[in-house]
């Protein structure tokens, strides 16, 4: 029968939960980031509403929308094609 070695679990639990503590203080930072994003954005809204009587990101307000999600050459491509028919 082989026995437990002790050391090793120590080690390891103590290196699971030093990177615990990193992811931890990571998501604390992304939810920081995220919290002041949110801010800004709701600052940004109040402010185009203010001067321009529109809700701020209300696609019914631009001629066009593009999800970037395509990549950036994509995204130049079909805001460049579209800026050509124009």
């Amino acid at each position: 029968m082989r026995t437990h070695p002790g050391p090793l679990v120590c080690q390891k639990a103590y290196g699971s939960i030093a990177n615990l503590d990193k992811v931890q203080r990571e998501v604390e930072m992304i939810v920081l980031l995220y919290e002041s994003i949110a801010r800004s954005d709701s600052a940004r809204g109040s402010y185009y509403k203010s001067i321009s009587g529109h809700t701020w990101g209300d696609p019914h307000q631009y001629e066009l929308s593009v999800d970037s999600s395509i990549g950036p050459e994509k995204t130049a491509e079909l805001i460049c094609g579209y800026a050509n028919h124009l």
